[in-house]
């Protein structure tokens, strides 16, 4: 994929000015259907249900193992409480782990998580039990992102030219107000290659074809990336077995579900 021209590619595709959506990402609307793919879980038996991550960093402190915290954020975070959720790109992790749908975790706790945009509150954890490792945040995880980039390229031909855009948070781009934002134009065959570098620090923003057929996007403080296109696109996800592809019944004002 080679960067492109961005002021031209969002452009393109977008009505209204889009300078307030450079950091975390575009919600687009206007194509006959969308659904949205949960990023994945896992669960372990190795692990204790009943310990949490924040306990776990507690006694690991009292201990003297050294926290991971970025010196700018010593004293910050402190008295923070370690939830055990990630951030960026994720995959399957192996060694005695395995997928955990949220219906399956939502059915055990008796909650709803497709009342609101997936995200940090979709649960009620303030920090997660260790045996279970939470989705990530802002960024489809390999699996269903490769599983995602199938369908597309069934629609409209792996080779087909589509936008890939990288918000300035995931890119770790904090510093470049006057800088356009980051858009490579390449052809879906690429994408996974793209993820797969890791060289911009989080997985795709928003991804689009050329013709507009689909549009994904993936807000970088969301547990999941909706999908929009045609009836037919949107169906073949929802039957996919390997995705975690729900229509969610949106009630609670979209802010609610992104930190300020």
């Amino acid at each position: 994929m080679e960067p492109v021209n961005a002021e031209a590619a969002l452009g393109s595709l977008l009505s209204a000015p889009h300078e307030g959506n450079v950091w975390t990402g575009f919600d687009v609307r206007g194509w006959a259907a969308s659904i949205w793919i949960l990023h994945a879980m896992y669960e372990t038996d190795e692990l204790p249900s009943s310990m949490t991550y924040d306990e776990e960093r507690r006694i690991e402190r009292d201990a003297g193992v050294v926290d991971e915290i970025p010196p700018v954020l010593e004293g910050v975070l402190e008295d923070a409480v370690a939830t055990g959720g990630g951030l960026g790109p994720s995959s399957a992790p192996g060694g005695g782990w395995r997928r955990l749908r949220w219906l399956d975790l939502a059915e055990r706790l008796g909650s709803n998580p497709l009342g609101r945009l997936p995200s940090y509150k979709s649960f009620p954890f303030t920090s997660w039990p260790v045996n279970i490792r939470p989705p990530s945040e802002g960024s489809l995880d390999r699996e269903q992102l490769e599983r995602l980039c199938e369908h597309l390229g069934a629609a409209s031909g792996a080779d087909s030219p589509c936008y890939v855009f990288f918000a300035r948070l995931p890119s770790g781009r904090l510093n470049v107000h006057d800088e356009e934002p980051l858009v490579y134009q390449g052809s879906i065959a690429e994408i996974l290659p793209l993820y797969d570098e890791g060289e911009l620090g989080g997985g795709p923003t928003n991804i689009w074809s050329s013709d507009r057929a689909w549009f994904v996007y993936t807000d970088w403080d969301l547990w999941g990336t909706k999908v929009s296109g045609s009836p037919e696109l949107i169906r073949q996800l929802r039957e996919d077995s390997e995705l975690e592809a729900v229509e969610l019944a949106l009630r609670a004002p979209r802010s609610e579900d992104r930190r300020s």
